[in-house]
């Protein structure tokens, strides 16, 4: 199942991670983070409860950005949101470069 193959000893997760990467192709990163205090003031950063910070991390993300939350609410926080309008906007402005707005792309014969 899809639950299963994310199990750190996975044949599937550990294919999927050693793959090699699409040139073409643009990575960012959006990592969850909860900064916990311990009984002394101490602060110490664990990850989102369940992926720590150093195994979210991909060395070849063009941009990263770290929100305060949980594992299962990054993706609903406000500031992952504007992220990901940001990126979407950043590869709109890159494609119409390549294909001006309003024109259509060529037709073939």
């Amino acid at each position: 199942t899809s639950i299963e193959m994310l199990a750190p000893g996975s044949p599937t997760l550990q294919a999927l991670t050693a793959a090699e990467r699409a040139p073409w192709v643009t990575y960012h990163n959006v990592i969850g983070q909860i900064t916990e205090t311990d009984w002394l003031g101490n602060e110490s950063s664990t990850g989102d409860t369940v992926v720590s910070g150093a195994s979210a991390r991909s060395a070849d993300a063009v941009s990263e950005l770290t929100v305060n939350a949980e594992h299962r609410m990054t993706h609903r926080h406000p500031l992952t949101v504007l992220e990901v309008r940001r990126i979407l906007l950043e590869h709109l402005k890159a494609l119409s470069r390549q294909i001006p707005l309003g024109l259509s792309p060529p037709r073939g014969p």
